[in-house]
């Protein structure tokens, strides 16, 4: 009963968020966002998928902030996407509903949230949905998946210098690594420009009528990546 509440009380939340944002969702994608929910809920009650805290706002701190990023960002029609350390799926599910032209493979080192994955999936029956259970820093040495990216996806993973690291080996010539991150940034940006001067890298706001104005949230993106 409890879960059936928070999930007809986001879904509203959903629904007229995105309205006001000029994001029409058809009924068919209000409802894979409904079962992804229902899914969440449901496993997070066994195990570690999002905080306790978070179940109450899935819809505003999980969906609403990854589609966010297309207020920002101009994914180009069957953009492939690498979502690194996907853990529940964010950024790159709610993007993939939202844009079904997406190619998208979520990477992710821990069995169970791949499995949680994979459950999901089964149900939405999206296509062009990869996951894959291994580390970020393994799977950019595997020639399949060498140069086979435009944009390589991460929420709260590593510091940037990292992330570019591990994963500059996915990307395409002259695409993008888009790094979701909070809170100050300033050191890692700074430490990033130090070690590698010849890459271009972005530091953009995530504004969107979609999240609360005030939300201290950044797209790291970093670009020209031809090495």
């Amino acid at each position: 009963m409890k879960n059936k509440y928070l999930v007809e009380n986001q879904i509203a939340c959903l629904i007229k968020t995105t309205r006001h944002a000029n994001y029409h969702l058809s009924d068919e994608q209000i409802e894979h966002f409904k079962q992804y929910l229902i899914k969440l809920l449901q496993w997070n009650n066994r195990i570690n998928l999002i905080s306790k805290n978070d179940e109450i706002r899935v819809v505003s701190r999980h969906f609403l902030e990854s589609i966010a990023i297309f207020d920002i960002i101009d994914f180009p029609i069957n953009s492939c996407i690498i979502d690194i350390g996907t853990g529940a799926g964010f950024p790159g599910l709610p993007l993939k509903i939202i844009r079904p032209d997406l190619n998208l493979m979520l990477l992710d080192s821990k069995r169970f949230k791949t499995l949680f994955l994979t459950d999901v999936l089964n149900i939405l029956k999206l296509s062009n949905v990869e996951v894959i259970k291994e580390r970020a820093e393994i799977a950019c040495l595997k020639p399949a998946l060498n140069r086979k990216f435009d944009f390589v996806m991460s929420r709260a993973v590593a510091n940037i210098s990292t992330i570019y690291k591990w994963t500059n080996k996915f990307l395409k010539p002259e695409a993008s690594i888009l790094a979701l991150k909070g809170g100050d940034i300033e050191k890692e940006i700074e430490l990033f420009r130090k070690e590698y001067k010849m890459i271009d890298v972005k530091v953009l706001p995530l504004k969107s009528l979609l999240i609360k104005s005030d939300s201290n949230i950044f797209i790291v993106q970093i670009v020209n990546c031809t090495n």
